[in-house]
Parts: C-alpha cells; structure tokens; sequence
C-alpha cells in the first residue's frame, strides 16, 4: 500500500455503472435476452444519464416526470415534495409528450398519495376498479383514472416526496415490467433531487435565496472569458441598499432583514433567466447580464437598473418613515478592448460610488466602455 497507489484517482461510482450497463447493451447475445427487457436497460441508462447531467433542480424536476412518464406509459404525471412543515405540493405536473399540465388539472388519487406515504412502498394498481377506496374517489371518477402508479421519492430514511402517474387505460402484463423500472427510476430521483438541493444550498445566499458570493465569482470570470472568446458584451450591475446602517440601527436587524429579502424579490423581478442575480456582500448586490450593452442609461443594461431602481423606490415598508432606496453603478466590457474581473468590478463600483456622491436614488453608468 504505497502512496502513489492510495493516490490514484478513483473511479465515479455512477461511471462504473454506466460502463457495465453499457456493455451490457452492446453484448451480442439477443437470445439470452428479450427485447422488451433490453428497451428497459436503455431507459433506465438514458434515463440515468440525463438525472446527473445537471444539477439545476428545476430542469431535473422536467427531466424526472418526464421520464417517469416514458417508463409508465402514463398520461398524467405529478411530481410532489415535501416543506420543511412536511407538507406535500405538486412541484411539478406533466403530461405525455412534455407539457406541463394547466393548474385546474392539479388534482390526484389523494388515497394512493397516502397509501404510498403510509407504507413507503411503491403501489401499482393497474385496474383502479377492483380497488374499492381508489375507485370511489371523486377526482378518480371525474378524470376517469382506470390505472396507476405511485412511488416514494426516499433518500436514506427520509421520504423527500412522491412520483405519481395515471392512465385512462387500464394496465397490462407487461405493464408490471414498466413498474419495476418506474420504481427503481424513483429511487436513483431521490439521490439526483438530494445533490440538487445541496448544490443549490452551496451557491445560494440563505437569507436572499439570490446566488452567494462565491458563485458569483466563479460565474463572472466564466462569463468575461466567454464575452473575450466570442467578441460579446458584457455588463454588470451593481446595487447597494441606501441608509442601510442607519436601517439596521434604527429599526433592528430583522427590519433589515426583511428589506434586504424585499429588495431580493425586485431584483429577481427585474431581471432575465439569463442574468445572474447575486447578494455580493452586507446590503450590496451584484447582477450579471451576458450580452447585454450598458454604455449608458438608455442601453438595455441601463433599462434593467432604472427599472430596478424604480421598483425598490416605488415599495412601502412598514416602520420605516421614509422611502427605501438603491444606488446602482453599471459598466460593460468592451470586446475590443478586454478587462479583467479586477477592472470591471472597480469600474462598476466606482459608477456606484458616484451614484451616491451625486445624492442616492439614481442609476450611474460608466461611460467609458472598456
């Protein structure tokens, strides 16, 4: 047991099972192997793959339903988690062919939801008919729900949540076979939605729930080297909380508390998905928008913190006498002439900086470009 040996880098546990499960499928030997049986390994591989090729929890929630759909060969699909409080809500609703389920149709056989929760087992009824609690429940009998399937979503010894699909068509044979896949499906969804959730905490600041710090740097680094590479701009945003000391000294930290996390919504609400809206520090937030010009105030960059500005001048807060407000430096990075993450952060502090020197409440744009 020598050091260089420990030292070698082990292999992923999902690449070993990805790489025997491969060979698995390339093995020439069809008559040892039904075809209908061979169509499941590839869903459960394809299936499997797609799970931890991200770690954003609202593209896995889509890519979970919809899987379990395919597997099921159901019609309707929900997927439903659990709150701190415990309580169960519908995260997600599809039906077959991708598409999200309009609101009014959020309804499901509450009996098998708890069965399941009660047991936590998996439970395939594939004729609702012969099973005499299902059978009678109103949104069963108005959907005209023949069959379904519902499994645990269970990550160690804690029951995250459910997966639960339904058909107008009541189950077959091999439809059994489908529920063995569905029910494995749902447990490797436990694990992918757990690293989802620790992922998200790692780069989320807790207070806000915008990006923390960190992330931000590493995304601001990533974007001003994709900005270089293909020629594009660049801009950044930077909004910081006016009389925020004076906030938390007057009127108590969760007062500022509050306005911080208000402040959070609006900036959220200004922005595109593209953008990357972070808490930078204390009262001062961070906004990155890739491809986006901010030479000045009219700009498209300049739009979004004039909104942003607007919007927080526009709220009322309770206990605070006067209007809140937000300063906002904005600079862009000019492809033909590259900065660093150094330089655009200065630059567009020190438009922040303006901001405030020229009386607070107004949106500063450095005009120089670079």
């Amino acid at each position: 047991m020598g050091s260089e040996q420990g030292n070698e880098p082990r292999p992923r546990p999902e690449s070993a099972f990805f790489h025997g499960l491969d060979e698995a499928l390339s093995s020439p030997s069809p008559a040892s192997r039904g075809s209908r049986h061979l169509e499941h390994l590839r869903r459960i591989l394809d299936v499997s793959k797609a799970l931890i090729s991200t770690l954003s929890q609202e593209v896995l929630l889509e890519r979970v339903m919809d899987a379990m759909l395919e597997v099921s060969q159901a019609e309707r699909g929900f997927l439903m988690l659990r709150d701190p409080n415990g309580h169960l809500s519908v995260v997600t609703a599809r039906r077959m062919h991708r598409e999200n389920l309009p609101a009014e149709e959020f309804r499901v056989s509450n009996s098998i939801v708890e069965r399941v929760l009660s047991t936590q087992e998996p439970l395939y009824l594939p004729e609702i008919a012969s099973d005499d609690v299902v059978s009678r429940q109103s949104s069963v009998v108005e959907l005209g729900i023949k069959s379904a399937m519902c499994a645990p979503l269970r990550f160690r010894d804690h029951i995250k949540g459910v997966v639960y699909v339904d058909s107008h068509a009541v189950g077959d044979a091999s439809s059994q076979e489908d529920f063995e896949v569905f029910r494995s499906l749902a447990d490797q969804a436990a694990v992918a939605l757990e690293n989802a959730e620790l992922y998200t905490r790692a780069v989320t600041d807790p207070l806000t729930t915008l990006y923390n710090r960190s992330y931000f740097q590493r995304r601001i680094d990533e974007e001003l080297d994709r900005a270089r590479r293909y020629a594009r701009r660049l801009s950044l945003i930077l909004v910081d909380v006016d009389h925020f000391k004076q906030i938390n000294d007057t009127h108590g930290h969760q007062t500022g508390d509050r306005v911080l996390i208000r402040v959070a919504q609006l900036i959220r609400a200004s922005v595109r998905n593209v953008d990357v809206p972070a808490r930078y520090g204390g009262d001062e937030f961070a906004i990155i928008l890739p491809e986006t010009d901010g030479s000045d105030m009219s700009s498209s960059a300049g739009i979004v913190a004039e909104r942003l500005r607007k919007a927080v001048a526009g709220e009322t807060f309770e206990n605070l006498p006067t209007r809140l407000s937000v300063s906002i430096g904005l600079t862009t990075l000019k492809p033909e002439q590259p900065s660093t993450t150094f330089e655009l952060l200065e630059r567009a502090d020190k438009a922040l900086y303006e901001a405030k020197k020229l009386g607070r409440n107004r949106s500063v744009s450095d005009t120089r470009r670079y």
